[in-house]
């Protein structure tokens, strides 16, 4: 299996840009490499997304 992804650098600069806010973040060793794990949250007041509806679903 192939991974391709950005660099810490760069996951945490995009996830800034889009108004994340980074609460923690890990280094996974995996063989001769790795891949960072984070945690991330909007940041409050920061979604300009519209607001999604729960009716008509079932929980």
């Amino acid at each position: 299996m192939y991974w391709s992804c950005a660099d810490r650098a760069t996951n945490l600069r995009w996830l800034a840009g889009a108004g994340f806010e980074v609460l923690w973040t890990r280094f996974i060793p995996e063989e001769d490499s790795g891949f960072t794990l984070l945690l991330a949250r909007r940041a409050a007041g920061e979604c300009d997304c519209p607001p999604q509806s729960t009716a008509g679903k079932e929980r």
